[in-house]
Order: C-alpha cells, then sequence, then structure tokens
C-alpha cells in the first residue's frame, strides 16, 4: 500500500512502513542464503554528518600542523629553548639561547639615559609640526611641544623641548616608534640612538627575568618602541624619577641591560667524520688541540659536548663574561681588540685599541672571501664608504662570537648575525663582509 505519512501521523511524501529505514543505518550479519557475511548501510543523514566530522579533523589536524610548525620558527631562538643550526662542515650544532645579566658593580643610581630633551633640527615651526603629525601626534600634542619648543642651550643649530610626562605616555607604540626612529637619525638624541634593546623574541623571558618588578610591566610595554624585530626602550628616565631607593634605579638598570647569550654543543655520533671536524674546528694551527677531543669521544660510543672543549683560550677566558674594570685610564675592551685577540696565545695584545694598528693589522694580514666563511674568519659590519663600525669571529652557521662595544654592561657572546646586527641600528644600510687570515690559505700580503 502507497501512502503518506510522517513519524508524527502527519502527511509527508514516502512509502508506507519504508519511511524511517534510509534514515537508520544498520549492521546486517545474515545473508538470505545462510552464509555470514557484513553488511553496511548507512542513511544519507549520516553520511553527511560523517564527511563534516572528516572535513572538521582534517582541519584540525592541518592547522595544528601548521601552528606546530610556526611555533617552531616563531620559537626558534627564544630564551630557554634548544633548537638545531643548519647541519654543514661544522657538524651538527644545538644553541639556547640564555638572558645574562650584568654585576650591579658596573651601573650607577645617578645614572640617565640622556637629558630628557627631544632635539630638532633648527627649522620652522610649521614644519616640525609637519613632521609631528606625519607621525601621528595629534594638533593638540603637536601644538604643546611647539609652545616648549626652544633653541637647544650650548648646541647652536638645534631646537630642543622637555617633553612633559603624560604627553610621552600617551604615545601610542606606533607612534613613538615611528618618531623615535626619526629623533634617532640626530646625534643629539641620545636616548634614541643608544636606548636598551631587546629582540622581541625574548620579550617575554625578558619581562619574566630575575630582577624585573612586575608593577612596572605595562608602563615598560607601553614605553617600548620599535626598529625592524628588535624591541627598544628609551624613556629610562621617566621611569627611574618614580624610583626613590638607589638600590631600585640599580635593579632596574640590571634587569634592561641584559644580553642574550647562546650557549652550544656539538654532537658527536660514533661513526663521526673526526678529520673533517678537527680540520674546520682546529683553525689558525690548532688541529692537534681538537682532534684528541674529537676521536675520543666519537670512540667512546659518541656524545653531545659543549663548543667551549673546541674553543681557542681566549674564547673559553671571556665567553658569557663581563669586562673587569679597567686600570685608571686604561681603555675598555671592544669589539676589534676582541676579534684579533681570538687566537692569541698568552696574553691579549693591548695594541689592538689602537684604531691605528686595527687598521694595519687587517690590511696587511686579511683578505676579503667570496665563499662561505669558515671557523675563526672576521666578519665586518660595513658603511657605505667601506668603513668598519664593528668586527666579530666567526663560528658557525650564521653564529659567530662577538663583544657588542666598550661598555662594562656588554658581555662577550655567542650570537647570531641578526641580533648582533641589530645592536648597530644605522641611518644608512650595513653591509656584511667576511675576511680571512691568510694564514687559513689564502695568499700571504
Amino acid at each position: 500500500m502507497i501512502g503518506v505519512k510522517s513519524a508524527a501521523g502527519g502527511l509527508a511524501c514516502g512509502v508506507e512502513g519504508t519511511s524511517n529505514i534510509l534514515n537508520q543505518p544498520y549492521i546486517d550479519l545474515r545473508s538470505r542464503t545462510g552464509k555470514s557475511y557484513l553488511r553496511l548501510r548507512f542513511s544519507g543523514r549520516f553520511l553527511r554528518r560523517s564527511l563534516v566530522v572528516m572535513v572538521v579533523a582534517a582541519l584540525v589536524v592541518a592547522g595544528t600542523t601548521a601552528w606546530r610548525r610556526h611555533e617552531s620558527q616563531d620559537l626558534r631562538g627564544n630564551v630557554g629553548r634548544e633548537f638545531r643550526l643548519s647541519a654543514g662542515p661544522w657538524g651538527r650544532l644545538l644553541a639556547r639561547p640564555v638572558l645574562l645579566t650584568p654585576p650591579a658593580r658596573v651601573f650607577d643610581p645617578a645614572f640617565t639615559l640622556g637629558d630628557g630633551k627631544w632635539y630638532f633640527e633648527n627649522a620652522p615651526l610649521a614644519d616640525i609640526r609637519t613632521l609631528l603629525e606625519s607621525c601621528g601626534f595629534s594638533q593638540e600634542q603637536a601644538s604643546t611641544l611647539l609652545s616648549l619648543l626652544k633653541p637647544a642651550e650650548g648646541r647652536p643649530g638645534l631646537l630642543s623641548v622637555a617633553p612633559p610626562a603624560d604627553l610621552v605616555l600617551d604615545l601610542s607604540p606606533d607612534v613613538r616608534s615611528l618618531f623615535y626612529t626619526r629623533l634617532a637619525m640626530l646625534d643629539a638624541n641620545f636616548a634614541q640612538r643608544h636606548p636598551f634593546r631587546m629582540a622581541e623574541r625574548h620579550l617575554q623571558a625578558w619581562m619574566r627575568s630575575d630582577g624585573f618588578d612586575p608593577a612596572h610591566e605595562r608602563v615598560v610595554r607601553d614605553l617600548l618602541w620599535r626598529s625592524g624585530d628588535t624591541l627598544m626602550f628609551s624613556d629610562y628616565n621617566l621611569l627611574a624619577s618614580r624610583m626613590t631607593r638607589p638600590s631600585e634605579r640599580v635593579a632596574f638598570q640590571q634587569w634592561l641591560a641584559q644580553k642574550v647569550s647562546l650557549f652550544l654543543r656539538i654532537e658527536i655520533p660514533r661513526d663521526a667524520d673526526v678529520p673533517a671536524l678537527a680540520s674546520y674546528w682546529g683553525a689558525a694551527g690548532r688541529g692537534e688541540d681538537v682532534l684528541p677531543i674529537l676521536s675520543s669521544t666519537a670512540a667512546s660510543g659518541g656524545a653531545t659536548i659543549g663548543i667551549m672543549n673546541l674553543m681557542p683560550p681566549f674564547v673559553r677566558e671571556y665567553l658569557n663574561r663581563f669586562p673587569q674594570p679597567p686600570a685608571p685610564g686604561a681603555p675598555l675592551p671592544a669589539c676589534h681588540w676582541s676579534s684579533l685577540n681570538v687566537f692569541t696565545r698568552g696574553m691579549p695584545d693591548d695594541a689592538f685599541h689602537d684604531a691605528a694598528a686595527i687598521e694595519r693589522e687587517i690590511r696587511e694580514n686579511y683578505r676579503p672571501i667570496s665563499g662561505n666563511p669558515r671557523f675563526g674568519d672576521l666578519v665586518m659590519l660595513n658603511e657605505p664608504d667601506g668603513s668598519s663600525i664593528h668586527s666579530a669571529v666567526y663560528i658557525a652557521d650564521d653564529i659567530v662570537f662577538t663583544k657588542n662595544g666598550p661598555s662594562p654592561a656588554t658581555p662577550w657572546v655567542f650570537s647570531t648575525i641578526e641580533e648582533m646586527k641589530a645592536a648597530y641600528p644605522s641611518a644608512v644600510p650595513l653591509t656584511t663582509a667576511f675576511l680571512r687570515h691568510w694564514s687559513g690559505g689564502l695568499k700571504p700580503p
């Protein structure tokens, strides 16, 4: 009998007695012949729902995979997270970033970062207003600053303003970044030219490290500004002025001045190509120094050891340390002194404090290379005119041994080339050059 019946007794198109069959899945284990077999039948609703579930599951798996890949890329180099460097003639290296805190002895409670003023080149007020508003200042903020602007005392050709604290605090991160980048082009703006710096990837570790007062977190975050992937802090004076205890100011300086270094380890498997590794790490005639540790580690079944076992004495002595107070009148160690002394046997050569001696050593004993760098090569940061503003020593992959400036608050570290370059912001593009000592196989001078 053909009829129309709904499940509720109403009207619906269908075949009487069969209207619900196709909407219910079943499993039939019997056959009409009596033979056992498995027969599956699924309703259209069940199939549609199953398809939706499978699509959602696939999207979740793909999203999770992408997120993990993104997380791995984002966290590569984060403080406390070990990551693997690219393989090469140096073998297989692991790196773990750590934060180094300078000792309290290098700081002064009375320290100020600049004089708290903003400096401009002498120009019509309309031009300065245009500059301010192009960086995102409101008309009211620009008018406030212009009303306070005056000729800079003792600085011919410059105008200056001591900005009100509430105006400084009200700047958004984007406005602050644009404006402070412009201020940093002028040497007189010391706080913007030489701010405290930290790579953005280390922000969370920086904020949670020892010595940081959580009560200051919101203000510090609001006052940060950006240059590429580097976060800057120039408004130390504003926050320090609220601190009444000298020890609090010193602790704040210590926290701001933390630097990142890399702890490196090398994997030496039992089947390691020991001669090749010894050739790479034995630069500057040190093959016999590194061969025993490499061969004995491999012969013992392999192990992962600290890279310091393969470093020359200078690196072992200075890495991850801060300079000791120098003798009265003596210069503080800087980048070129450090780079040119890496393979010095015995006492470091203090002639490399002198610019003329540095220039002569590089001119007479080093040559540019066009191929891949190797352990011991000099890494130079050069301005467009060819002058070098910094040097470091190449280790492996994108890692260098560097002393970023003569400050007593700056340690010797292993660093990526990217983070090293971030310590030397420049209004003009810097280039990277690699030089090799003639004893490394190049033609001698």
